[in-house]
């Protein structure tokens, strides 16, 4: 995973704070952190945010008080080929903030960038498990980036991000 690495670091140098989601806590311990939560509110200490335990690709970007979370991939392959995470994927349609994959293809500024409203049109239907039951969907380069955004630069790249949150 050395460009979602690289990846990450070049969006901390651009003034974006890149965090790992917090894990979820099971529901009863999570419903006492609350109840802490709302006792510290009270006295002006402020509630962490509801991210799920997701997988090393996924992560918090904030920047200019906009918030959202990115699941990354990459290729390092000619031929685009990405394997996206099911479970992943299924948590961040339950969140409350704004997300995006970003399919990275042999640079950590150049692939395909496709908001929630596209991977849910194209997961489980162009996009289909590796293997059947599997826990990644396949993604080639093709008919399987239609609704994707590419991008070849940083700097479209940064204009995707402003879309974000």
């Amino acid at each position: 995973m050395k460009l979602v690495h690289e990846f990450w670091e070049w969006l901390s140098a651009q003034g974006f704070t890149v965090e790992e989601p917090r894990p979820r806590l099971n529901p009863v311990v999570e419903q006492a952190v609350v109840g802490e939560a709302a006792d510290e509110e009270s006295h002006g200490e402020k509630e962490p945010d509801p991210v799920a335990e997701l997988s090393d690709g996924v992560r918090l970007v904030k920047r200019d008080g906009q918030r959202g979370l990115l699941c990354v991939a990459e290729c390092t392959m000619e031929r685009g080929f990405w394997g996206v995470s099911i479970s992943d994927l299924a948590e961040l349609t339950s969140q409350p903030l704004p997300w995006a994959v970003v399919l990275l293809h042999r640079d950590k500024a150049a692939g395909y960038w496709f908001d929630s409203a596209a991977t849910r049109s194209l997961a489980g239907k162009t996009w289909q498990p590796i293997v059947p039951g599997g826990t990644h969907y396949e993604v080639r380069e093709g008919d399987d980036v239609r609704g994707g955004k590419a991008f070849r630069s940083p700097s479209d790249l940064l204009g995707l991000l402003k879309t974000l949150g």
